[in-house]
């Protein structure tokens, strides 16, 4: 019962941060402190605090590495004054934190790569439909991605962790 309570929780919330980034391009920091939260407890309650922990630290280095990088891209070699404004989103960066608990390292990185390849085709798409400038919703597409991902384990039983490590 409370883990059909969390998985409504982590798509509800999902659906929203969708909505918000697709309409404003802003997020509520709440919701996404909130789906930390919601994925921090029902991996707790699924694996225990350490591996949690463990989970959370290695995906959270990994995400600082990749937006560190990123950054450090546009701000030197691209000559981006600001690229957490421009370029990167501070939604983007902690709707990918509020992810690092449920999966594994090589799992997480495939999510992310998932996730971006989507945000970035469907980016491409709306460029040529709009003929200008074009801003993608990288949180929102993500969360739809993770609802489906959600939606998939709970079908078939599964976990992302065990189907491709």
């Amino acid at each position: 019962m409370i883990a059909l309570l969390i998985i409504g929780l982590k798509i509800i919330t999902s659906m929203i941060i969708a909505i918000q980034d697709m309409k404003t391009r802003m997020i509520s920091i709440y919701l996404l402190i909130g789906l930390f939260v919601i994925n921090f407890v029902g991996e707790v309650m699924n694996n225990g605090l350490e591996s949690t922990l463990q989970l959370t630290g290695i995906n959270t280095l990994l995400l600082g590495f990749i937006f560190g990088f990123t950054f450090l891209y546009f701000k030197f070699l691209r000559k981006v004054s600001n690229p957490l404004i421009t370029h990167l989103g501070w939604g983007d960066i902690l709707f990918f934190i509020a992810l690092t608990p449920l999966f594994s390292p090589i799992v997480y990185s495939y999510v992310f790569i998932g996730m971006t390849a989507l945000s970035t085709i469907i980016g491409l798409i709306l460029y040529l439909f709009k003929k200008g400038k074009v801003s993608i919703p990288h949180a929102g597409i993500s969360a739809l991605f993770f609802i489906a991902i959600t939606m998939f384990t709970r079908i078939y039983e599964s976990s992302l962790n065990s189907l491709l490590s």
